[in-house]
C-alpha cells in the first residue's frame, strides 16, 4: 500500500494506506466491491480500519485504478517492522504481536462477524505506531452463511508466488469450499505467521532443495524446534515477552497443532487464545474492542459512486 502524504493539504494532518486495484473488467470491480462490502462492517482494535472506496465512472473500460483508503499503520508490516527493531537494537513483546494477531482473527470468526480471511501472512500483518499488530489485506476473503457454505470474495484461492504461507488443502485449489476449510486455513495461516515473528525465521526454510516448495508443504514439517528457538531466541522471549522455559515448549506445542496437515486436527482460534493465555507467568493485552452500537455507528457506507469517497481521519 502506498501512503497518502498530507490530507487536504495540512502537512500534519490525517495519512491514510492507499491500496490501488486495477479491475480492467466489470467483473473485477464486483470482486473489488464484495472486498468493501465485507472490510465495510470490520470495526476491531486488531484489524486496519478502513475508510473509504473510490472506482471511476461508468465507463467500462477502467483505464484509472479504484482506490481504496485505510488507516496508516507507521510500522509497515510485520516483517519490516521486526527487521527496523533488530537492526535499531530496540526490543519487542514478540508474543503480545502474536495475541494480537489471534484476537484480530477471532474476531472474523466470531458468529457475529463470520469471515475468513485466507491470506494470512507476515505481509497481511501490519504495526502501528503503538506496536499494535493489525490484520490487513482481505482481497481473498469470505463470508461464512451457513454451516457449510461460504460467500466468496474471491472465486479461487490466493496463489502467491511464495508456497510457504499456503495450507496444504488450498495447494492448487480454485477454491477452498466450505466453512471448515476455510477457518482451518486460517489457522495454520496462524501458526506459521506467529511462528516467522516468535523466530525471525521463514518456514520450510530447511526443506530439501531438489524438492519444490509445494511438496514440501505437502510433506514436511514447517520447522524443528531446535533449529528454531535459539538460546538467543529463547533469551529475547524470556525477557521481554517474561516467558518461561516451559511456557516456551508449550508455545512450540501450540504453533506444531496449528500447522497440523489434517485441517480437522487443527484447533479452532478459541482454543488458540486459551492455550496463549494459559501460558505460565505470561499477562497479555487484550485490545478493548467496540461495543456493537458503536461498530454500527462507525462502519462507513462504501461508495460504488463515480464520485470519490470523503477519508475519515
Amino acid at each position: 500500500m502506498a501512503q497518502l502524504e498530507d490530507a487536504d493539504g495540512v502537512p500534519d494532518g490525517p495519512r491514510f494506506a492507499v491500496r490501488n486495484l486495477n479491475p480492467r473488467a466489470i467483473q473485477h470491480v464486483k470482486r473489488i466491491e464484495r472486498q468493501v462490502k465485507i472490510m465495510a462492517k470490520l470495526r476491531h482494535p486488531n484489524i486496519v480500519k478502513f475508510n473509504a472506496f473510490w472506482k471511476p465512472g461508468d465507463d467500462q473500460t477502467y483505464t484509472e485504478p479504484c482506490k481504496l483508503f485505510f488507516e496508516y499503520c507507521d510500522g509497515g508490516n510485520v516483517k519490516d517492522y521486526l527487521s527496523k527493531q533488530r537492526k535499531a537494537s530496540k526490543p519487542v513483546n514478540l508474543l503480545q504481536l502474536v495475541v494480537d494477531v489471534a484476537y484480530g482473527i477471532q474476531y472474523l470468526h466470531s458468529d457475529a462477524i463470520k469471515v475468513a480471511h485466507c491470506d494470512i501472512k507476515p505481509t497481511s500483518v501490519v504495526i502501528t505506531k503503538d506496536g499494535v499488530a493489525k490484520l490487513t489485506s482481505f482481497y481473498h476473503s469470505k463470508e461464512m452463511l451457513e454451516e457449510d457454505e461460504t460467500q466468496a470474495n474471491s472465486s479461487s484461492c490466493p496463489q502467491m508466488e511464495d508456497h510457504r504461507w499456503t495450507s496444504p488443502e488450498a495447494l492448487g485449489e480454485r477454491v477452498l469450499s466450505n466453512r471448515e476449510q476455510c477457518l482451518a486455513s486460517d489457522i495454520y495461516g496462524f501458526g506459521l505467521v506467529s511462528f516467522f515473528i516468535l523466530t525471525g525465521k521463514e518456514p520450510y526454510a530447511l526443506a530439501d532443495r531438489s524438492q519444490s516448495m509445494r511438496d514440501a508443504v505437502r510433506k514436511e514439517e514447517p520447522a524443528k524446534f531446535e533449529d528454531s528457538f535459539t538460546e538467543e531466541a529463547k533469551a529475547a522471549l524470556r525477557e521481554h515477552s517474561h516467558l518461561t522455559e516451559d511456557g516456551i515448549v508449550e508455545l512450540w506445542g501450540l504453533l506444531t497443532d496449528c500447522w497440523a496437515k489434517d485441517r480437522h486436527q487443527r484447533p479452532t482460534i478459541n482454543t488458540v487464545i486459551e492455550r496463549l493465555n494459559a501460558l505460565p507467568e505470561v499477562s497479555l493485552i487484550r485490545r478493548e474492542t467496540p461495543s456493537t452500537d458503536a461498530q454500527a455507528s462507525q462502519a462507513p457506507t462504501p461508495d460504488t459512486s463515480s464520485d470519490t469517497s470523503e477519508t475519515a481521519a
